[in-house]
């Protein structure tokens, strides 16, 4: 599986092996924590919701599961306002 963009602002897109279809899709923190699932057959996911960061993208397949890191390096706010609201 390859990601691209990474880094990432907005939409994540994968492409995989000929004749392999996403079935479900699933993001995680740095420490482990499910922040996203779902269930589709597209290959890539909006993730603009997410702050700045390291996430570990899970894609299962018909031909198995893949797993690969990425960078979200922009939020849908201003920087500085995230930094004083939360």
């Amino acid at each position: 599986m390859i990601i691209y963009p990474n880094t990432v602002k907005k939409i994540l897109k994968w492409t995989l092996f000929p004749n392999t279809y996403t079935r479900s899709v699933e993001i995680f923190n740095e420490t482990g924590t499910r922040l996203l699932f779902k269930c589709q057959l597209k290959n890539h996911v909006t993730i603009n919701k997410l702050l700045i960061g390291t996430y570990v993208l899970k894609v299962e397949t018909n031909y198995g599961e893949f797993t690969q890191t990425f960078t979200k390096n922009k939020t849908n706010r201003p920087l500085a306002k995230q930094l004083i609201t939360g």
